[in-house]
């Protein structure tokens, strides 16, 4: 006899007394639904507490997850930014700034917001701080006089002169530790990473 999926499986009647007049005791029906019920309870039950699920299953460890690792790395490579860098001043994100505006010409806020992907609150607080270091100036777009853009001055572009062999060396100490087919996979999957946020740019 083939039991229905849906249905939980029960020893017909007529097979119960047999096996009693057999066996000379009662036999008790099995709902086989019920018994898988219970198992699955009792593994929800683990899975909030935290405990293994299956064999060789482990709880959840931070120090594991992808978000935590790429903090510890970031932080790394910032640390080594501060230790190479030409100009000891000069922040990571104030470095990109100029950076853009080398490569794009003057540029609005909205702009660098656009070609760095720093946020309009922190890409503020850099012009701001780059201005006042005399390494920025801004003035009205010709196109737009109600538009305001920001392009390198004297000081600015002698500094990034000075940066460009400090940040290579950046680089490469940052992904010191890979070897040369690491490396070149690593930037692979970082750039693939943010292909569908930004078209890969």
């Amino acid at each position: 006899m083939t039991a229905h999926p849906d249905v939980p499986y029960t020893v017909p009647n007529k097979g119960i007394r047999r096996l009693e007049r057999t066996f000379r005791r009662p036999v008790i029906e099995i709902d086989v639904s019920m018994t898988q019920r219970t198992k699955s309870n009792q593994m929800s039950a683990k899975t909030r507490s935290g405990e293994p699920t299956v064999a060789g299953d482990r709880p959840y460890n931070f120090k594991e997850q992808v978000g935590h690792l790429l903090r510890r790395n970031y932080q790394r490579h910032l640390a080594i930014f501060q230790a190479v860098a030409a100009d000891r001043q000069l922040t990571s994100v104030q470095f990109v700034t100029l950076c853009a505006i080398s490569d794009y010409g003057p540029s609005s806020q909205a702009q660098l917001v656009n070609s760095t992907a720093i946020d309009q609150a922190t890409i503020r607080g850099i012009i701001s701080r780059l201005v006042e270091r005399k390494l920025i100036k801004l003035s009205a777009d010709p196109l737009d006089k109600r538009k305001v853009v920001a392009s390198l001055t004297g000081q600015g572009r002698q500094l990034l002169q000075e940066m460009i062999p400090s940040a290579q060396e950046i680089t490469i100490e940052t992904v010191a530790p890979l070897n040369p087919a690491e490396r070149e996979a690593f930037m692979f999957l970082l750039r693939k990473l943010i292909e569908g946020e930004d078209g890969g740019n």
